[in-house]
C-alpha cells in the first residue's frame, strides 16, 4: 500500500514543480526590470547628493572680478540678496 501512495503523489509533485518552474521563467524578466530601475535611481540620488556638496562660483562675463566665494543656491538661480 504505501508504494502505491507513494506513485501517486510523484507525478502531481512533478506537476507542481512545472508550473514553478513556469512562473519563475515567465516573472524573471519583470524582475531584471525592477532592478535596473532601481539601479538607475539609486545612482541618480548619489549624483544629486554629491553634487549638492559641490561649492557654485558666479562667473561673470562683463567684469574681471574674482568671485569671492561659495554661492547660495538661491544667488546662483539669480535670486537677490538679502
Amino acid at each position: 500500500m504505501p508504494e502505491s501512495r507513494r506513485r501517486n503523489s510523484h507525478p502531481t509533485m512533478q506537476l507542481v514543480l512545472r508550473r514553478l518552474d513556469r512562473v519563475a521563467e515567465n516573472l524573471n524578466p519583470v524582475l531584471i526590470a525592477i532592478i535596473i530601475g532601481l539601479a538607475i535611481l539609486d545612482l541618480s540620488v548619489f549624483a544629486a547628493l554629491e553634487l549638492r556638496q559641490l561649492p557654485l562660483r558666479r562667473i561673470s562675463d562683463t567684469s574681471d572680478a574674482v568671485p569671492t566665494g561659495p554661492l547660495t543656491l538661491g544667488q546662483a538661480i539669480g535670486l537677490p540678496r538679502h
